[in-house]
């Protein structure tokens, strides 16, 4: 057993006393409340889900999920929309895309899926503030096109102009699941200006790949130069044309560019495009770029304005098993517009995984258990229609800022590293809607495990969930698995426990009492407020739970005082203790001030104490290994703010084993390349590992949100 609770009492400066209080049983396989978790395994039999790495099949398969396009009345496409698994429609859904509806309403739409295949076509209108169903419709014009389908949707005559409204088209096929498509709809009253708008970016986009001259470019651009101007993958209004154009690089479209439209401010529209593209000479070989263009385009300009008011790119090529190679310790990562790629490391940095173009890679600089080399974990990649195209068939969604700069560009799923080791076995965790696979369509988190030993893959566990993106980011950075085999989810404010190698489960804590819950960095420890205390944001008791050891702490509020969870730096919490009377209310609710911050280790022990006479606590940011905050003093019941300051923990700032870094020559300009630090062996062995046999009986399905 290791199950054990402890009780720590706030207000000690040094290390209590531990108590064991109570040996927690083994829950049966079947206590799970209903509410919460439905149709969770189909078998309690596990069967492996394992491939070897010398497969060739991408986790895509054959064919991606049939998308939808948006239809002008001269037949032109824009807004492409990516479907999710559902037999219902859903009033949380809210389309990232604007579609412009035409004079009469009749709303013609592409359907990339074989008109022999379709069984049926019908959609719902709902007001995007209320959720309000303003229409629910069965298509009764559906047509073949060229081997596809193509549907009108007759919108009926019960929606205002100038107003949004969200439309949920459902596709019904014969022989697979039903999918939900989103976008938002609106009348306008010149739609052809926002037609132009996206002819615009079209030609923008032509001229852009195109070997002629700078001219068309240069004469709708700002060209300024800047110390920034010199990276092909970052170039915006004021970039050079030669950067916009990628001169020297002989572009090639990969792939044809889907206008989405975002939104309509007046006279401007807001525009985005997501597209591959071929750069490089042929000799050295073509690199695949993944490019994100954001337009801002004035449709009300006099003769003496430029168009475009706005315009950013970003971009990032997709590296391959024919460029990955380790030289002098170094690996050439290609354009990538963002030095933070997401990537993690293993405790003696032998081993470093990290996510590129929807690309799960895992690269062992030869110190390590293997010999030198690249393994490609996981891919949603298939082969394109034309000779060396590579698809996934996903619309990605590019976020900006009010000003129309990008804030992140997101395919329709997202990958989240949690461990790596030592011996170079790999847990990660797959999120949102899957192009492909036997999960093709589903909404929903993956989580898989590398055994580097046999050179396998295992699909651990799949929930399927109908959250938002940001939502089911959260779930699986929040989720845990551990070296007994136990996989940690929080479901509804408390931990579930599910044994990966028989799917028993059970409840493991507490439910949160404010529905707060913190994380340690790798996700091994989580610590939430038991009991909430009459001071809003404050708690009488906190619980700490250790998911390696299923060690559960509580540390308990002295009298007159209450307690709030401030974070976690790396595997330490940190919490605040303030005086009941310690508090004030403010515009947007009740601020809180802290006589004393306590820094504890994973069960709750306290490492170190901040705390002056008369002196208060505000402001609590935690970053990492840094704790910022403002003090506070307080006089006749009155709280003044004074400096703000911090701490930093020791170890903060280490050397990591694996940097990355920018590297600039006048042919490639800049450039990503990843070092390791302690040095690497020469290698360019590439494994491709991008399959694996599906076990039906490890899907959790939590409620749907309707």
């Amino acid at each position: 057993m290791r199950k054990v609770q402890k009780e720590i009492e706030a207000g000690k400066k040094s290390f209590p006393k531990v108590t064991l209080i109570l040996i927690m049983c083994i829950a049966a396989a079947a206590i799970v409340a209903a509410a919460v978790i439905g149709n969770l395994f189909t078998s309690d039999n596990r069967e492996k889900n394992e491939v070897r790495t010398d497969s060739s099949v991408s986790m895509a398969g054959e064919k991606g999920l049939p998308y939808i396009e948006m239809l002008f009345e001269d037949s032109s496409v824009y807004n492409r929309l990516t479907g999710y698994q559902s037999d219902s429609f859903s009033k949380e859904g809210k389309g990232y895309s604007l579609t412009v509806l035409p004079d009469d309403l009749r709303q013609r739409i592409l359907i990339s899926e074989p008109f022999d295949n379709v069984k049926g076509v019908s959609y719902q209108v709902r007001d995007i503030s209320t959720g309000d169903l303003i229409e629910e419709t069965e298509v009764e014009e559906i047509y073949e096109t060229g081997g596809l389908t193509e549907a009108v949707l007759n919108i009926k005559n019960l929606i205002s102009a100038k107003k949004e409204y969200n439309l949920q088209i459902k596709l019904e096929r014969e022989i697979a699941p039903a999918l939900i498509y989103n976008t938002r709809i609106e009348i306008f009253e010149n739609p052809d200006d926002i037609k132009k708008a996206i002819l615009f970016a079209d030609d923008f986009i032509s001229y852009s790949l195109s070997d002629d001259d700078t001219g068309y470019i240069e004469s709708v651009i700002d060209t300024k130069t800047t110390t920034d101007s010199f990276n092909f993958a970052t170039t915006e209004l004021i970039s050079p044309a030669s950067l916009i154009m990628w001169k020297g690089l002989s572009p090639k479209n990969e792939e044809r560019a889907i206008a989405s439209l975002v939104s309509v401010d007046q006279d401007e529209v807001l525009i985005t495009t997501s597209y591959a593209i071929g750069v490089g000479s042929e000799s050295g070989g073509k690199e695949r770029v993944i490019v994100n263009d954001v337009f801002t385009i004035d449709v009300d300009t006099e003769e003496e304005e430029k168009t475009l008011k706005g315009f950013q790119r970003k971009a990032y090529e997709t590296v391959s098993g024919n460029k990955l190679k380790i030289k002098e310790a170094t690996v050439p990562l290609g354009f990538q517009a963002d030095e933070d790629m997401q990537r993690i490391y293993s405790e003696g940095g032998q081993y470093v995984c990290f996510v590129n173009g929807g690309n799960l890679w895992r690269i062992c600089n030869g110190t390590g258990t293997e010999k030198t080399g690249f393994v490609r974990l996981f891919s949603f990649e298939r082969e394109g229609e034309s000779e060396g195209e590579v698809r996934t068939d996903l619309t990605p969604l590019i976020k900006t800022d009010p000003d129309g700069n990008i804030v992140s560009c997101e395919s329709g799923f997202g990958i989240n590293i949690i461990s790596v080791k030592d011996n170079g076995d790999v847990t990660f965790a797959v999120y949102g809607a899957f192009p492909g696979g036997v999960h093709a369509g589903e909404s929903g988190i993956g989580i898989y495990e590398y055994k580097s030993e046999k050179g396998v893959l295992s699909e651990i566990l799949f929930v399927r969930t109908f959250k938002d993106m940001e939502a089911m980011k959260r779930f699986a950075a929040e989720s845990y698995l551990n070296e007994y085999g136990e996989m940690f989810v929080t479901v509804d404010g408390a931990d579930q426990k599910i044994n990966v190698d028989d799917y028993s489960r059970e409840t493991v804590t507490g439910t949160s009492a404010d529905g707060n819950i913190f994380y340690s960095g790798d996700a091994s420890v989580m610590a939430y407020s038991q009991s909430a205390s009459e001071v809003p944001g404050m708690s009488d008791r906190i619980e700490i739970f250790d998911r390696d050891e299923e060690i559960l702490s509580g540390i308990s509020a002295n009298e007159g005082e209450d307690l709030k969870i401030l974070g976690f730096m790396e595997d330490d919490i940190v919490y605040g203790i303030a005086g009941e009377s310690d508090h004030e209310t403010t515009v947007g609710g009740v601020k809180n001030y802290f006589k004393r911050l306590i820094i504890a280790d994973r069960y709750g022990n306290e490492i170190k104490s901040y705390g002056e006479k008369n002196e208060y606590y505000s402001d609590i940011k935690i970053s990492g290994g840094s704790l910022q905050f403002t003090k506070v003093k307080k006089e006749n019941g009155e709280f003044t703010a004074g400096e703000q300051t911090g701490i930093v923990a020791n170890n903060l700032y280490e050397d990591e084993p694996f940097v990355l870094h920018y590297e600039s020559s006048e042919e490639r300009r800049k450039e990503l390349f990843g070092t390791f630090e302690r040095g690497a062996n020469d290698g360019d062995r590439v494994t491709i590992l991008t399959d694996y046999v599906y076990n039906s009986g490890n899907t959790v399905v939590l409620e749907q949100q309707k």
